[in-house]
């Protein structure tokens, strides 16, 4: 008699959650009728920490000055080796001017140096040459 009383416990059991559940079901697909409306829709973030660029190039140059021209604009898509900018040759073109200069008083002190010294202050002379001239060319190679 235990077993019957169960077993219509359960049939009573679960005819009730299929009434309960098949309700509900049938009240949710009910369409929704709602009016349209424009309008902005704003919404603020706030947050903190630590900004970092997806890419970062370190960039190193030849030689300083102010700048003379940019070629390009921000954003714009470069290749290797374009010129991005100038920068105003005077102070460049005196250094040269300089350099030249240098090299050609180190020749007189060459000229100098073999015609009336000794073998140690030609030897002098001939360095400080050498280090004009490669001096002038570093110059003429920032130009």
């Amino acid at each position: 008699m235990v077993v019957i009383a169960a077993g219509a416990l359960v049939l009573a059991g679960g005819g009730v959650a299929f009434a309960v559940n098949h309700g509900t079901a049938s009240a949710q697909t009910q369409p929704r009728t709602v009016t349209v409306s424009h309008g902005t829709v704003q919404q603020t973030v706030s947050a903190s920490g630590t900004i970092e660029p997806a890419t970062e190039d370190d960039l190193s140059f030849q030689s300083a000055g102010t700048v003379d021209s940019v070629g390009v604009d921000v954003g714009q898509h470069v290749t290797k080796g374009e010129v991005l900018a100038s920068i105003d040759a005077t102070s460049l073109q005196s250094q040269v001017t300089l350099a030249q200069a240098v090299v050609t008083q180190a020749q007189a002190q060459v000229t100098a140096a073999g015609s009336s010294g000794s073998a140690s202050q030609v030897a002098a002379a001939d360095a400080q040459l050498a280090s004009a001239q490669a001096k002038l060319v570093a110059a003429q190679q920032s130009l």
